[in-house]
């Protein structure tokens, strides 16, 4: 009996990774930003070819963006990072490539589905992705599309430290943009309430002058 369980455990053991396995014998080969990806067939838009420079798109359900440029990855983490619908920001790796794993589940006053979508941002070689698509969990198959891009030879720590300042700096824009906002509102108020031709405020970008003529 017992060499029968022992049995038994074994091929279970060895049937396993067959089992989970993704097949990618189908998948479509393209180059985002000079990085080679492999796609599922159902991602593929044919109409748009193989190679993209910046980023890959299909339809809303699926995307790849490349993070390299640092305005880019300042508004896409940023963004995400404090997305009103946010639910859960984890830490992990899959392969070798660290990454940040954003779930997002806004419900709009229109919509009460909500966005069910998640923002995966990992390293590969010296550059910084992010893959978006619908779900709240990482599926084996986003994993082997990030396992099969090319090692990531950037530190942990590097790599979050990049997050880190993009989610700051895009916050401090944010912050400055409201704030500018707000002033231009009161002063254009106080002005209309004062029935005058132009209002002045002081902007992120220095001493401004707006006009509300009135006729």
């Amino acid at each position: 009996m017992r060499v029968k369980l022992a049995l038994f455990l074994i091929i279970l053991l060895i049937a396993i990774p067959h089992i989970s396995a993704v097949d990618t014998s189908d998948w479509i080969e393209l180059t985002v930003n000079n990085v080679d990806f492999k796609i599922p067939d159902k991602y593929f838009n044919e109409s748009k070819g193989k190679n993209h420079i910046k980023s890959y798109r299909y339809s809303n359900q699926f995307a790849i963006i490349s993070c390299v440029d640092y305005n880019t990855l300042k508004e896409e983490y940023g963004y995400d990072s404090t997305s009103e619908g946010l639910v859960d920001i984890t830490q992990t790796s899959v392969s070798g490539h660290d990454l940040i794993h954003i779930y997002d589940n806004y419900k709009s006053r229109w919509d009460s589905t909500g966005f069910n979508t998640s923002y995966v941002f990992f390293s590969t070689g010296t550059k910084i992705f992010k893959i978006t698509f619908k779900g709240d969990k990482i599926t084996n198959e986003i994993k082997e599309i990030i396992k099969n891009t090319p090692k990531s030879k950037m530190s942990e720590e590097t790599f979050i430290t990049k997050l880190d300042n993009a989610q700051r700096d895009y916050l401090t824009e944010e912050y400055n943009k409201n704030l500018e906002l707000d002033l231009e509102d009161y002063y254009r108020t106080y002005n209309d309430e004062h029935d005058r031709g132009h209002f002045y405020y002081w902007g992120t970008n220095g001493f401004g002058v707006g006009g509300t003529h009135r006729y």
